[in-house]
């Protein structure tokens, strides 16, 4: 490939050398005249490794790439970039491959052509160039030296730093009271301090971490599997997963008792984050902590036993007081259809007062119980607030007319609306607030006064105020009125018959649905009691039947039966599971009383034996009975019959415990009614069954 160049573009490339340019244009052109231009193609070889050169080359264009034992060394593509040089000054054999990597053109001088047939002028201009080259090549090898003098010097420094850091590292893994276990990038031990081998009671360790589990004796939290190697906190940071808080157990020959450690591990990350250079994890004796947790924990399982022995201690005292009540309440509650002078009437009012206090006490007892204990379920009905306060008026009105005290109620015609809520606490809290109130009031007035305080189409809030004008509470007692078994002035029980806890359980009611209770008084006064409590609006704001209305029937709405409405024959019978003889004769005369006849089961097993061999449209079905109890009876019952021979059952026990009633219901029960029986409330539910 012939290109052709003048003298005067080539001057102008060497110009462009430092080593041409000290030069005269004169003294450039001379060199020019006794040398040449050549050229080659991409691919084609200008040098080879090893062989002999006598030329000097400068590139005017091109791109040329060198090579030293095959591997790539530079790209040479600046016009007057110089190749070649050191084998001709040195005479020694080319050090690299030099390849044309497109059509390259180069001006070559030959140092024999140069010698052979120049003047001492151009000879002596070519031997400084050659010098120049010389002393730029020692130069830059010189620096180098002096470079690499330096890095080794600089090497020796780090490696004294790293010395040191070393020792002040031991020094400070071997004043630490935590264990610390070190790995290599491939998982292999690299140091463990004193401190972890004295928690372990051993003077060493093994250094494959496959003796581990078995020599030290590290289990899992269960005290009794060992842990597999694979397991073990510093090669689960090699597999990339966390260490964090996990719990060993150590125990072998010299811990018999064993200890507690709580490692937590990380990765040792290299400089640039792309890798890891190890893993340290470190050990904390935490027995003391472990302990101490168990301990806790054990506490609490304890306490919850205790608690649910007393839940089942009041479960069944329940039962056992509401029994002997249930015989006295009901029995009065007969006496009081007959004739009586007015003597024995005033007796029985004595009796009835005295029997429904008691009552009371124990209904307080059970619900205190379940709100402490949390077993006290909240619950979602559609009521009407204004029958509530009407029941409770109607209540407590005739206790405030012998009182001479007088009883008032304002009603805001906001709540008029349905509400949804649990209507049984809400009732609570209003009977024991009114209670209190003509407790304590000898004189003057009590007045109930409910009013909406803010109303959207979501919810209501509802402030329910409490005022009476009795002996009103002081400053000093009214820091401990709703504490449990308090009362303002002890002297006062015998007086009012208090035992405190009226308040208390008013106070986490209105708590338990998310209001507030506060209280306004001055001794020798009166007192005014404030409850503020929301309720939901439901969606339907569908009013509530007629049934729902009203919680307990009127005496005038009872229902004696009529002959057509025969359940066996043309006689009204009703099977009734009792185990008590007590309940048995009770029952029968309130059935007899309403137009009934009771069928008497003594026990679950023997009201199943009486229905196979005859079935009953209603059954009355006691829940704690011997041989088997209400709710398995219930369920054999209902397995036994099917369409028109299902019998409706109603639950009818002392057990007035949270939950009781669910319970009933979930085996198949239609109602439920708690003990002491009333028979007001057992016309109206037989009523609403047949």
């Amino acid at each position: 490939m012939d290109v052709n160049y003048s003298s005067s573009e080539i001057l102008k490339i060497l110009n462009l050398s430092r080593l041409f340019k000290q030069f005269e244009d004169e003294q450039l052109m001379e060199l020019i005249s006794v040398s040449r231009v050549e050229s080659f193609e991409k691919g084609e070889k200008i040098l080879a490794e090893g062989s002999e050169n006598d030329k000097v080359y400068i590139l005017l264009e091109g791109k040329i790439i060198v090579y030293a034992e095959d591997e790539f060394i530079l790209t040479l593509r600046r016009q007057g970039d110089i190749f070649g040089e050191m084998s001709v000054i040195t005479k020694s054999l080319t050090t690299a491959t030099v390849y044309a990597d497109s059509a390259v053109h180069v001006f070559s001088i030959s140092s024999s052509n140069i010698y052979e047939s120049s003047g001492h002028a151009l000879r002596s201009m070519i031997f400084k160039i050659f010098l120049d080259i010389l002393i730029e090549k020692l130069t830059l090898t010189t620096n180098r030296v002096k470079g690499f003098q330096a890095t080794s010097e600089e090497l020796n420094l780090k490696k004294q730093e790293l010395v040191q850091k070393t020792v002040i590292l031991q020094s400070v893994l071997g004043s630490m009271s935590d264990g610390v276990v070190v790995t290599d990038s491939n998982g292999e031990l690299l140091h463990v301090n004193e401190a972890f081998t004295q928690m372990i009671s051993r003077n060493t360790v093994p250094h494959s971490f496959e003796d581990w589990p078995g020599e030290l004796g590290l289990y899992q939290p269960d005290k009794k599997t060992l842990y597999r190697v694979a397991e073990l906190p510093m090669l689960r940071l090699h597999q990339k997963q966390t260490v964090d808080s996990v719990e060993i157990f150590v125990k072998n020959k010299k811990l018999k008792k064993g200890i507690w450690l709580l490692a937590n591990g990380s990765l040792l990350k290299s400089e640039d984050d792309s890798d890891y250079e190890g893993a340290v994890v470190v050990f904390r004796d935490y027995t003391k902590k472990k302990l101490e947790q168990e301990a806790l924990i054990k506490a609490k399982e304890q306490a919850e036993a205790i608690a649910k022995s007393k839940t089942n201690f009041l479960s069944v005292i329940s039962h056992e007081l509401h029994t002997p009540l249930n015989g006295i309440i009901g029995m009065t509650d007969l006496l009081k259809t007959t004739q009586m002078t007015t003597e024995q009437t005033e007796y029985l009012e004595t009796i009835c007062e005295s029997s429904d206090h008691l009552l009371s006490m124990i209904r307080n007892i059970l619900v205190f119980n379940d709100l402490e204990s949390g077993n006290l379920k909240l619950k979602s009905d559609s009521y009407l607030l204004k029958p509530l306060t009407d029941q409770i008026i109607k209540k407590y009105r005739p206790i405030a007319q012998q009182k001479d005290v007088a009883f008032t109620f304002t009603f805001d015609e906001q709540l008029t609306i349905p509400l949804l809520g649990d209507k049984l606490l809400v009732l609570q809290v209003l009977e024991h607030l009114v209670n209190n109130a003509i407790k304590f009031t000898k004189q003057g007035s009590v007045t109930i006064d409910a009013k909406s305080e803010n109303f959207n189409n979501q919810e209501i809030h509802i402030l329910l105020t409490i005022s009476d004008t009795g002996i009103g509470i002081s400053d000093a007692d009214q820091e401990n009125l709703f504490q449990a078994f308090s009362q303002v002035d002890i002297s006062l029980n015998r007086q009012y018959e208090g035992t405190g806890m009226g308040l208390v359980i008013t106070k986490r009611i209105v708590e338990y649905i998310g209001g507030n209770i506060s209280v306004i008084s001055q001794e020798g006064q009166g007192t005014t009691f404030l409850v503020r409590f929301s309720q939901k609006i439901p969606e339907s704001k569908s009013t509530p039947s007629e049934k729902e209305k009203t919680l307990e029937p009127r005496l005038e709405d009872k229902v004696h039966p009529q002959k057509d409405t025969a359940i066996i024959g043309e006689s009204p019978k009703i099977l009734v599971a009792e185990d008590n003889k007590v309940n048995q004769k009770l029952i029968s005369k309130v059935l007899k009383k309403l137009g009934y006849e009771a069928v008497i089961a003594n026990n679950g097993k023997e009201a199943v034996d009486i229905f196979e061999k005859q079935a009953y449209k209603i059954i009355l079905m006691d829940i704690q009975m011997p041989e088997m109890d209400g709710l398995e009876a219930t369920q054999n019952i209902l397995k036994k019959s099917s369409g028109d021979s299902t019998p409706k059952i109603i639950a009818l026990t002392a057990n007035v415990t949270e939950g009781i009633k669910e319970k009933c219901l979930e085996v198949g029960m239609c109602d439920y009614m708690s003990k002491p029986l009333r028979m007001d409330k057992l016309s109206e539910v037989l009523k609403k069954h047949q």
